[in-house]
């Protein structure tokens, strides 16, 4: 299974942000997470049609349930909301932030995101877990490494035995242009893959 690199969007709207979507799409994302707690759904519902139908297909709607089937796209739940009273909700994906969460999903839903791998870029003083620095083997859910990852932390990721890495401040807050810095990213993937 090949090493899959995620993309969030950022919480707050950046300029140009659906024009570079558009960009990171081309360049070859894979995954990208629409997740907008600050805005109105009649605002997501407008950032989502501003999407190609080609692309919505990689794209995972956070909390939407009603959104993300209106137009193609994956549902991704928090924790809390996907797993109620010991029972899985329908979802695509689910965020986790503990090896004992996602005990509770393997198996269960097909992918979720781990977080904090790495001390996070874009939240101030949201240090790593590390308990998170050896993912068990077997399983049978997709995990993508979430919090910190950049070009200098993905090869660390991939080590650790994740699936794949998102990155949000490593795309919309680091030095340099979010198309650049997705193919740093792209390229530090490329190189940890042939070693």
């Amino acid at each position: 299974m090949p090493f899959e690199i995620a993309v969030f969007s950022p919480e707050k709207d950046y300029p140009n942000e659906l024009e570079l979507v558009l960009d990171l799409f081309t360049a070859g994302l894979e995954r990208f997470h629409v997740r907008k707690p600050h805005s109105s759904v009649e605002s997501i519902r407008t950032y989502l049609s501003s999407i190609p139908a080609e692309f919505r297909d990689k794209v995972y709607v956070h909390y939407n349930r009603k959104l993300a089937q209106e137009f193609g796209c994956k549902l991704h739940l928090q924790f809390q909301f996907a797993v109620i009273q010991g029972k899985v909700q329908s979802c695509d994906s689910v965020s986790v932030h503990s090896l004992e969460e996602l005990k509770q999903i393997d198996g269960r839903i097909k992918s979720c995101t781990l977080s904090p791998v790495f001390e996070s870029i874009s939240k101030e003083n949201y240090a790593a877990n590390p308990d998170l620095d050896r993912i068990p083997p077997d399983r049978e859910t997709k995990i993508i490494a979430l919090g910190g990852v950049d070009a200098s932390t993905i090869a660390k990721a991939r080590e650790f035995g994740f699936d794949g890495a998102a990155c949000l401040g490593g795309i919309w807050h680091s030095t340099g242009e979010p198309l650049q810095n997705f193919k740093r990213i792209q390229s530090a993937t490329q190189l940890t893959a042939a070693l």
